[in-house]
């Protein structure tokens, strides 16, 4: 393998890498204005779809932009370094979506007081994890519970009651 090829993917990992911040960035950038500043936020549900935790509207608009800056900059760290066998960019860039739909669900809450984050987030992220099963690094032997994994996260996020 050339050296040179593995130095000119490292901006496009790092696109790949920035497209969810900077997409929950600019949520919480929209939504600044529009949630009230003495706003309880809430970021938690249980089973059943009741909200079970609240935060203040700072924490609600940058929490999640955070966690995803410090997650991919270890992502890209983890694939320039080539600790694994192959490129961990395109699982993270798939987690990195399903967050940045819960922060926008979350928003979304905070701006109408209608959760409907529980079935939309818990049914991406059975779906995030049914897109793990063909992914070659992802061992033969494992594929049979991630596949049931996916499946009975899609199933909570539909047959609960709300």
């Amino acid at each position: 393998m050339d050296g040179s090829r593995g130095s000119r993917s490292i901006p496009r990992k790092l696109a790949l890498l920035t497209c969810g911040p900077l997409l929950a960035a600019a949520l919480s950038v929209w939504a600044f204005e529009r949630i009230p500043a003495d706003a309880v936020v809430p970021v938690r549900w249980s089973a059943i779809g009741e909200a079970d935790r609240y935060v203040s509207r700072l924490e609600a608009l940058l929490t999640l932009p955070i966690i995803l800056v410090v997650v991919s900059l270890v992502a890209l760290l983890i694939d320039i370094l080539g600790g694994v066998r192959r490129s961990v960019v395109p699982g993270w860039v798939l987690v990195s979506l399903v967050l940045v739909t819960a922060h926008g669900f979350i928003l979304q809450t905070a701006l109408s007081d209608k959760a409907i984050l529980p079935r939309a987030v818990v049914g991406a992220l059975g779906l995030a994890v049914l897109a793990l099963i063909d992914r070659p690094a992802v061992p033969v032997r494992w594929r049979r519970g991630i596949a049931l994994l996916g499946c009975a996260i899609l199933v909570a996020a539909f047959a609960v009651p709300l």
